[in-house]
């Protein structure tokens, strides 16, 4: 980060040096000032991933403002600043994200190079002021990319952009806190599968709040196939969509999950297949399915996680049926404990029991972090309707 301070800071001495002056405003020192302002103003944003979500919001803005300038020839100083504070916030976005993921190429690299694009086509544009050819030019091709990029950043950046635009309603009606020291050992790219029990249909989002990197669920098709949710469900956060059904032989949801862990993704589940139905039950045996998952992939690190405090909210089944006889959750108090990724020993994972008592041991570890009452595995398995080994579990 630095080195772009070092680099701006430069440029605008420069060019209060060399530039000429429009009703006596400086014409690079206020593009390269407002590119200054916002490659800050993304550090204030708690999420270190959804924070990308500014990237298509700042070009779009930026668009909006090259095209008027263009259309009206008003390439002053006021548009100038305006628009380096667009460039700002994007490449600050960026620049925020690549702070906690340490990128070194790929997306990072581009976005360098775009910036520094542009950043020439503007100094071209404020330097070139009484050139005939240069300035209408470099005028056309700023607008250009300006208004290329916010479409190129929509397409690749739309879960974040998603995400931060629920992000103010989602967080009136809970406050989420974290505890354990699981995060700072948990990899930020590469393949992850986090695992969670499962108190109320906004679990997901609880995850997605606490975690600082793009999640895929498994969500069952009942929310999946909501009207007006399947698309962002498909194509927005790429969840998994999963079959309701008790007996199954098959379950291509479990391949799913294991090909969007080949490609590196964080694939959260709910082990349980099972939304918590009592208050002396918080969590039941684990299904099949996170062993058959674990099974293709078995050096895949497991992210075991415990949250508290959403049973009993309006979307759990606690005093009745979700939504019924509960007020509406206002700055409810959630937390959510994430312990160290584990991966399963060879000799556990070889039998598929084993495995999920033993990943069932992982979560209780982690709920003793919140300072809850212990529990152990007879305490959760007493009084099951159906055995935790039973053939019809095809998926979690």
């Amino acid at each position: 980060m630095l080195p772009w301070f070092g680099l701006l800071f430069g440029l605008t001495v420069a060019g209060h040096l060399v530039d000429t002056e429009i009703a006596g405003l400086p014409r690079a020192p206020m593009f390269f000032g407002g590119c200054f302002i916002g490659l800050l103003l993304p550090r204030l944003h708690f999420h270190r991933y959804r924070v990308l979500g500014y990237v298509p919001i700042a070009s779009g803005l930026g668009a909006v403002v090259a095209v008027v300038a263009w259309a009206a020839d008003l390439w002053g100083p006021p548009a100038l600043g305006l628009f380096g504070l667009c460039e700002g916030v994007a490449v600050g976005a960026i620049l925020r994200y690549r702070d906690r993921v340490r990128l070194n190429a790929g997306g990072f690299t581009i976005a360098a190079v775009v910036a520094a694009i542009v950043a020439v086509a503007v100094i071209v544009v404020c330097q070139a002021a009484d050139a005939v050819v240069f300035r209408p030019l470099a005028q056309t091709l700023l607008t250009v990319a300006a208004v290329v990029l916010p479409p190129v950043a929509l397409i690749l950046l739309k879960q974040p952009l998603t995400e931060l635009c629920v992000e103010p309603y989602f967080r009136r009606m809970y406050r989420t806190s974290l505890a354990g020291d699981g995060l700072k050992s948990m990899p930020l790219l590469g393949p992850v599968l986090l695992i969670a029990n499962h108190a109320s249909w906004f679990d997901s989002m609880i995850i997605a709040e606490a975690i600082p990197r793009a999640t895929t669920h498994m969500m069952t098709a009942s929310f999946y196939d909501v009207r007006g949710l399947r698309f962002l469900m498909r194509h927005v956060f790429r969840n998994i969509r999963v079959i309701e059904s008790t007996v199954r032989k098959e379950a291509p949801e479990l391949a799913e999950a294991v090909k969007a862990l080949n490609v590196g993704r964080c694939v959260v589940l709910f082990p349980e297949g099972y939304l918590r139905r009592k208050e002396n039950q918080p969590m039941r045996r684990f299904g099949r399915g996170v062993w058959r998952i674990l099974a293709d992939r078995p050096e895949t690190p497991v992210l075991p996680c415990w949250i508290e405090g959403t049973w009993g909210s309006y979307f759990s089944h606690a005093g009745g049926p979700p939504t019924t006889n509960k007020p509406k959750d206002r700055r409810r108090p959630v937390t959510i404990a994430v312990g160290t990724p584990i991966v399963v020993p060879p000799e556990i994972l070889a039998d598929h029991l084993q495995t999920r008592l033993y990943l069932m041991r992982q979560m209780l570890l982690v709920r003793k972090q919140l300072g809850l009452p212990d529990l152990t595995l007879d305490d959760l398995i007493a009084g099951e309707e159906r055995p935790g080994d039973a053939p019809t579990e095809a998926t979690a």
